[in-house]
C-alpha cells in the first residue's frame, strides 16, 4: 500500500536536485558542460575568431562534446595548449562546433564535414591560409607537427618573412586586378599540367628502355648458358 507514495516522493527529490535525466551517461548537461569547461585551448567563436587569430600562428581543434574521437584527443590537446602558454606568436585553439550561434557558424565558414577537425598555419586575413591538419592526434605527433609547421611563411599578410624573390612577386600579384590573376593562375596550371605531363613521358621512355634492356639481358644470359652446358658436353664426352 506504500509503494505508490513511496515512488511519488523519490521521483520528486531526484527531480527537485536535478540528478535524474533522460540523457544516457556522458551526454547529460553537466557532463557536456564539463567536457567543455575542461578545454584549455582559446576558445574560438565566429565573433572573435578574426581578432584572435590576427597576426598569430595558429593550430585550431573544432569539435563536439558529444564527439568520441574529440574525447579522445581533448588529454593531447590540453597538453598542447599548455606547452604554447607562454608564445605571444602562437595559438592553440579550439571551436566547439555545437554552441550555438558563434561555434555553429564558425564551423560552417570551414566548411567542418567530420569532427574533430584541425587547421594550422597563418592566422592573418581571417585564417584564409590555414589547411587541414590529417596526422595522429597524440600529444607527441601534435607537439611535432606544430614545432615543424608552426613557423613564420611568406604570404601577403606576412611580407617579413618573404625573401627580395618572394616579395617582388607578392606585391606584382597584389597589384594586379582579379581577371588579371585568374589569368595567370590559369597560365601557370597549364605550366604545371605540361611538367607533369613530359615527366610522366619521360617516365614511361625509361621504363620501355628498361623493359627493353632486361630482355636483351635475359636472352643473352641463355646463351651464354646454353653455350656453357654445350662445352662441358663436348669436354666430358
Amino acid at each position: 500500500m506504500m509503494h505508490g507514495p513511496r515512488l511519488i516522493l523519490l521521483s520528486g527529490v531526484l527531480a527537485s536536485t536535478g540528478a535524474y535525466t533522460y540523457e544516457p551517461p556522458g551526454r547529460d548537461p553537466v557532463s557536456i558542460d564539463n567536457v567543455r569547461n575542461s578545454e584549455e585551448a582559446v576558445r574560438l567563436t565566429a565573433d572573435n575568431f578574426d581578432d584572435a587569430v590576427d597576426g598569430k600562428l595558429v593550430f585550431v581543434k573544432m569539435y563536439s562534446p558529444y564527439c568520441p574521437h574529440c574525447r579522445e584527443m581533448a588529454g593531447a590537446w590540453n597538453d598542447l595548449a599548455r606547452h604554447y602558454a607562454g608564445r605571444d606568436d602562437v595559438l592553440i585553439g579550439s571551436v566547439d562546433c555545437t554552441d550555438s550561434p558563434g561555434g555553429k557558424r564558425l564551423c560552417g565558414r570551414h566548411r567542418v564535414m567530420g569532427l574533430p577537425h584541425v587547421l594550422y598555419g597563418d592566422g592573418n586575413h581571417g585564417g584564409i591560409f590555414l589547411e587541414e591538419y590529417g596526422g595522429d592526434k597524440d600529444f607527441g605527433s601534435l607537439r611535432s607537427w606544430a614545432d615543424e609547421k608552426l613557423v613564420p611563411t611568406c604570404n601577403p599578410g606576412r611580407l617579413d618573412a618573404c625573401t627580395d624573390e618572394e616579395r617582388v612577386l607578392v606585391e606584382t600579384f597584389v597589384a594586379m586586378s582579379r581577371s588579371e590573376l585568374a589569368a595567370a593562375a590559369r597560365a601557370l596550371e597549364g605550366e604545371e599540367e605540361d611538367a607533369r605531363g613530359r615527366f610522366d613521358e619521360s617516365h614511361r621512355a625509361m621504363q620501355r628502355d628498361h623493359d627493353a634492356g632486361l630482355t636483351e639481358k635475359e636472352i643473352k644470359i641463355a646463351k651464354a648458358e646454353r653455350s656453357i652446358r654445350l662445352i662441358r658436353e663436348v669436354m666430358a664426352a
